[in-house]
């Protein structure tokens, strides 16, 4: 089954979203076990139809550490907008997806990991002890 690269590409987002939110908000399941099988379906689809694979999976797994960093980083932002900068380039050079979907989508992603990020940290500080 051949699957266009803006559709892969959306999954993928939609996983990534979905991941991050349990990490948020966690103690919901559902979200991060349908968010690692979509962005897991959506890289995989994404790199088979890729014109680079090894790149596309190289950039994919640098853009995860760079969330990964965000998340558990003082600084705020800085590696964040980095993963979405890095995820934005990786599918242009080594992706069919158009560029329209991709500004659209790393845009979406990034607001929504920034927000999230945020929202977990200010829980995290006003913690009752």
């Amino acid at each position: 089954m051949k699957i266009a690269a803006d559709a892969a590409f959306l999954v993928f987002i939609a996983g990534i979203g979905g991941i991050t939110l349990e990490l948020a908000r966690p103690g919901y399941v559902l979200p991060g076990v349908l968010g690692a099988g979509a962005a897991l379906a959506g890289s995989y689809l994404l790199c088979v139809g890729s014109n680079q694979p090894a790149g596309l999976a190289i950039a994919l797994c640098l853009a995860g550490l760079l969330l990964a960093a965000e998340w558990w980083s003082p600084v705020r932002a800085v590696s964040g907008v980095a993963a979405m900068l890095v995820l934005f380039v990786a599918f242009w050079l080594f992706s069919n997806v158009h560029a329209g979907m991709l500004l659209a989508g790393t845009s979406a992603l990034g607001s929504a990991i920034l927000y999230l990020v945020s929202q977990a940290r200010r829980a995290r500080q006003n913690k009752a002890v």
